[in-house]
């Protein structure tokens, strides 16, 4: 009986492996692959083709979702892994996809948001450059795939895996994160559309209402197109509230202070 008892055990166990297997490894290449389609798509678009062209731009589409949908379904086994804290389960699922840089990012998230990660290595590893960078910003689109509200994954509501990351490296930056920092303004030039808009409004945040950070730091924010933007973009009001705010600092960066009320003017 004992041994039945342990026989069926071990089934089930072996059985639970294998679907957990079958569920978090991505296919090889899915990232490359993805990113082929991608440019060929654009390629298509901007040559302006042909109604056949534009059949077979649709075809792409179709493709590039399919892909997007494998993606999605990794999302949700680690975010529902997260949700369960089922911390096995998600090492297991993680270690099975460090080749695949969307699969890197939705783990290094997933094991940040456990603490099986250190504040320092979630730095250092943010996605500045290279094809992390560009996993980075298809993030959206695959856990949007489907186009429905209640279908994002848990471990990224309410707004999604790009801006959780970016919010995440920005909060660490308001605490004087100087590594943070460095990786918030690498990032910064290459965010456009709505993700720009989020930076450029986190980064009025930084100078309004922690300008201690930036005077620490104005040696590396200085020449940053981030103070360009802000110039244009800031009102008078904002400018003379950033003046006064930072002036209880001046006595320790006087400097720093200097050119940061020479730009305000």
């Amino acid at each position: 009986m004992l041994k039945t008892t342990i026989g069926m055990l071990m089934i089930a166990v072996w059985s639970v492996a294998l679907f957990a297997d079958d569920t978090c490894k991505l296919s090889p290449n899915l990232f490359e692959k993805r990113a082929s389609l991608v440019a060929k798509l654009d390629s298509q678009i901007s040559s302006k083709k042909t109604d056949n062209a534009n059949a077979s731009g649709a075809d792409i589409q179709g493709e590039i979702k399919n892909l997007d949908r494998e993606y999605y379904r990794f999302m949700r086994v680690v975010s529902d892994d997260v949700a369960r804290k089922n911390i096995v389960q998600l090492n297991s699922c993680c270690s099975q996809n460090e080749a695949d840089p969307v699969g890197l990012l939705v783990c290094r998230f997933a094991l940040y948001r456990t603490k099986q990660m250190a504040t320092e290595r979630f730095v250092q590893q943010f996605p500045t450059s290279g094809p992390s960078r560009a996993a980075l910003w298809t993030l959206d689109e695959i856990a949007n795939v489907d186009q429905s509200p209640e279908s994002l994954p848990s471990l990224f509501k309410p707004v999604g895996p790009v801006t959780s990351y970016i919010t995440e490296l920005f909060r660490l930056v308001a605490k004087g994160n100087s590594s943070a920092l460095r990786k918030y303004l690498d990032l910064y030039p290459s965010a456009d559309g709505a993700y720009a808009e989020l930076m450029e409004d986190q980064t009025e945040h930084l100078f309004l209402e922690h300008p201690n950070v930036v005077l620490q730091h104005w040696t590396e924010i200085k020449d940053n197109r981030v103070v360009r933007d802000l110039q244009e973009s800031m009102s008078s009001d904002q400018k003379r509230r950033i003046t006064t705010q930072s002036q209880k600092y001046c006595s320790v960066y006087v400097e720093p202070c200097k050119e940061l009320h020479a730009l305000l003017k």
